[in-house]
């Protein structure tokens, strides 16, 4: 063999293959700041899981001769105007959110999915119908949105929930639209219908299948923009109720002890900006390890 006939063979000589899980972890953990939002939300969900078990209070109980105390050894970050214990409420109020969040969200991501992905499918005058309701949606913003329809509803966890999951849909529809556009032409599709698969089978086993990887990316960003919302709707009044601990109904409370007593408004305030933080950084690091130019590559 010829040294140009050996350059021209090295050079073909595809990269080195890796496995998926080693690939994954190398890039998703390849930034720090993705590793400290993780440590963040791994921390939220264990204080949400065992929080009844580490909350040195009962969030809810009313104790007006401790009340506006600064923090102490007893209460390390004091009490709000009704004596209740603010590290208690916060632990509590993580379960509230996160809850809300992975409700609003799961359900937004559903119906979403099914909706643009019908509309990709199908076409005509089925597309033109769900995309301008799509469309509609979207020319209002997210926290408007939210904001209105919560307003009807009333306050409650389940119409909070309903008011986020609607104002969040558009985007995954847009997505899922997006998506089958590229896939249901490609070969593999042709094939399958040409085996007389139906229209549904074809949507679930095939086009929302290979769709997923940017879904779950959309999935961790629109989490934390959803508590960020749902902190929003409690702080007007329209969202989670009192006595149930919600970050955002604390910092309203807090309002008017914010010279005196800023740690009421500062404490679930942080609280809100670390989750926020921490599911856009999850979400940008499943950004980068769930691209498919790098899969299977060192």
């Amino acid at each position: 063999m010829s040294s140009n006939e050996t350059t021209w063979t090295d050079k073909s000589e595809t990269p080195p293959r890796a496995s998926e899980w080693r690939r994954f972890r190398r890039v998703f953990f390849g930034r720090r700041v993705v590793v400290f939002g993780t440590v963040i939300i791994g921390f939220l969900v264990l204080m949400a899981i065992i929080g009844p078990w580490i909350a040195p209070y009962d969030p809810i109980k009313i104790n007006l001769r401790e009340r506006l105390q600064d923090p102490s050894w007893q209460h390390w970050l004091g009490t709000d105007n009704y004596g209740r214990d603010i590290l208690s409420r916060i632990i509590y109020g993580a379960r509230t959110s996160l809850q809300i969040g992975l409700l609003s969200v799961g359900l937004a991501s559903i119906v979403g999915m099914i909706l643009g992905g019908v509309a990709a499918y199908y076409g005509g005058w089925i597309e033109a119908i769900i995309m301008r309701f799509i469309d509609a949606l979207m020319s209002i913003p997210v926290v408007v949105l939210a904001l209105v329809i919560a307003a009807l509803l009333g306050g409650g966890e389940t119409n909070v929930i309903i008011a986020l999951s609607v104002s969040q849909m558009p985007q995954y529809a847009r997505l899922m639209a997006g998506q089958v556009v590229s896939v249901k032409e490609n070969d593999y599709i042709l094939a399958v219908k040409s085996l007389g698969a139906n229209d549904w089978r074809i949507l679930f086993n095939h086009l929302f299948t290979n769709s997923v990887a940017p879904l779950i990316v959309q999935f961790t960003l629109t989490l934390g923009g959803t508590i960020l919302a749902e902190a929003t709707l409690s702080f007007l009044g329209i969202g989670i109720q009192e006595p149930t601990p919600a970050w955002g109904a604390m910092i309203s409370n807090a309002r008017e002890y914010l010279m005196d007593h800023p740690l009421l408004s500062i404490a679930p305030g942080v609280a809100i900006m670390l989750v926020v933080f921490g599911f856009n950084m999850i979400g940008d690091g499943l950004r980068d390890a769930l691209d498919p130019r790098l899969r299977g590559r060192l």
